[in-house]
């Protein structure tokens, strides 16, 4: 009767070390975790990054699409509005004004009301439009400055951009 109370030889694990390395289990898989979250917080900043400065590039490259397109520039407001007349089909000219805001770019074309060309995430701090003569009077270099912040997880991050275009030159021949 008393053989069930005998101890028998069973090999296993005691309640002590079953509790201390599901500690380190929790530990573990906590830290990892932490890793994961900040890796995934970081990559989503990346991603507002590269979409602001994507919405940039696209603009300011629609931008010099026009300017190449372009003749008769004039700045105003020292520096901060360009317009000029535009290339349109058959030889025909429209004029567009691109104007620099406290906080984005417009684009006016013709009598249209101005639009805003950057994405609402986007603010222009600094932006200026200056024309650099050449030799030929026909063909001069714009120059657009630009500076931009967007706000990501409530931290500002500025991208500044400058690039130069110049028009071609083009004489239309009418017949």
């Amino acid at each position: 009767m008393l053989k069930f109370l005998q101890k028998k030889n069973i090999s296993g694990f005691t309640l002590a070390e079953v509790l201390i390395s599901a500690g380190i289990f929790v530990l573990v898989i906590g830290a990892i975790s932490q890793v994961y979250l900040a890796v995934l917080r970081g990559e989503r900043t990346g991603y507002n990054i590269l979409t602001a400065e994507n919405n940039i590039r696209n603009n300011v490259e629609m931008i010099a699409r026009a300017i190449r397109m372009g003749r008769d520039f004039q700045l105003q407001d020292e520096g901060e509005q360009l317009c000029f007349n535009h290339f349109v089909a058959s030889g025909e000219t429209e004029q567009i004004c691109y104007r620099f805001t406290n906080d984005n770019l417009k684009q006016r074309i013709g009598d249209q009301d101005e639009l805003d060309l950057f994405d609402p995430n986007l603010r222009v701090t600094y932006g200026r439009f200056y024309i650099k003569q050449s030799s030929s009077p026909e063909q001069p270099t714009i120059i657009i400055v630009l500076e931009v912040t967007t706000t990501v997880k409530q931290q500002d991050y500025s991208l500044s951009v400058e690039t130069a275009v110049t028009p071609r030159f083009l004489q239309l021949i009418s017949g």
